[in-house]
Parts: structure tokens; C-alpha cells; sequence
């Protein structure tokens, strides 16, 4: 993970991805930051921007070979839990997509596991998006798995 990378993403993917291993290793091999974190724009605390001024979530895209089963399913929920008790601010959002999936692009993908305002859920929609595919290909942060740029999104 680059230097720059804030280090509350840097400490939420951290704990994500070794709770993640340690309950179902070699589920997840690859794992990327997207969202304002990938455009150097994250504000752990709000930016005072806007007329809201909100803080910045961490986004991500995780990569698994194929569809997680039941023990997949629930070492994802189990790790997102984790990270989220232990590190409830910034939220830790995402999805967990397959390689095939970045391939065929966000219309064609089925309903994965996703979280969307720290909340898990087994199968959903969040993240499957051109923006988000778009973020991957072109502004990805590699923190597992090949570079964004070698991955056919």
C-alpha cells in the first residue's frame, strides 16, 4: 500500500483483510481502495466542503477467485464486523466482487456481498457501478492482487 495512503484506510483494511485470512485464507486475492481515498481527496474528519461537510469513507473492491460459500460469506461478515467494532469511523464500504465480474462490468454482475454504511450484507448491489468500475480501472490503490492497470475491468 503507498505511503501516502491515509492511515485510517491503511489500519481498516489492515484488520479487515487479516481477520478475513485468518477465518477462510486465500478467500480474497485482491483487494483494492477506490473512492476518495484514490483521489487523494479522503477526509477522515470532514472537509468542510459542501454544504454538508462530511467525512470520507474507505471504499474498496475486494477479489475473490470465485463466489464465496457459507464459510466465505460469514468470515466476510465476521471481518467486517471486526472492523467496524474496533474502527466504527471512518465507514468501511465495499463489495466483494469476483475476477469475472470486473470483466464483464457492473450490469452484468449478480447481487454480491457489499457494504454500504458499515453495514454488511450477504448479497447486495452497492458498489456495482460505473463509477466505481471506472475508479478501479483508472485511479485503484493495489493493496493485494495485481495493479488496477493489469486487471481486465
Amino acid at each position: 500500500m503507498p505511503s501516502e495512503t491515509p492511515e485510517e484506510a491503511r489500519r481498516s483494511t489492515a484488520l479487515f483483510l487479516s481477520t478475513v485470512d485468518r477465518a477462510e485464507p486465500g478467500l480474497l486475492t485482491g483487494f483494492y481502495l477506490v473512492g476518495s481515498v484514490c483521489f487523494g481527496d479522503f477526509h477522515a474528519r470532514g472537509a468542510g466542503r459542501g454544504r454538508l461537510s462530511t467525512a470520507s469513507d474507505i471504499d474498496f473492491v475486494a477479489v475473490a477467485e470465485r463466489r464465496p460459500g457459507p464459510g466465505g460469506i460469514s468470515a466476510l461478515a465476521q471481518a467486517h464486523a471486526t472492523t467496524v467494532a474496533r474502527f466504527p469511523k471512518p465507514r468501511f464500504d465495499g463489495s466483494v466482487l469476483t475476477w469475472a465480474d470486473l470483466a464483464a462490468g457492473p450490469d452484468d454482475c449478480p447481487d454480491v456481498p457489499c457494504a454500504q454504511e458499515s453495514r454488511f450484507a450477504a448479497a447486495g448491489r452497492d458498489g456495482l457501478n460505473p463509477v466505481t468500475f471506472c475508479e478501479l480501472a483508472t485511479r485503484g490503490i493495489a493493496v493485494r492482487g495485481p495493479e488496477p492497470s493489469d486487471v481486465d475491468v
